[in-house]
């Protein structure tokens, strides 16, 4: 049987389309965590993270040169 994607932990989801997956890996964290404590940590972690890549209102800010990865 075909295991629906919204049954999954967020760990074990791929990261949705256009989003960082740095920031995605960070809300998993907080989503999967059942310790209040640490899920309050997380969710600070995630702020952190999400206010690197996008602006108060959610839109996508402009990528700087150094999260570039150059080939």
């Amino acid at each position: 049987m075909k295991t629906d994607n919204f049954s999954l932990p967020y760990s074990q989801r791929s990261c949705p389309d256009g989003m960082v997956p740095e920031v995605w890996q960070v809300f998993c964290l907080w989503a999967d965590c059942n310790d209040q404590k640490t899920q309050q940590q997380y969710w600070l972690d995630y702020l952190d993270i999400h206010s690197n890549y996008y602006d108060k209102d959610g839109n996508r800010l402009p990528v700087q040169t150094d999260q570039l990865q150059l080939f």
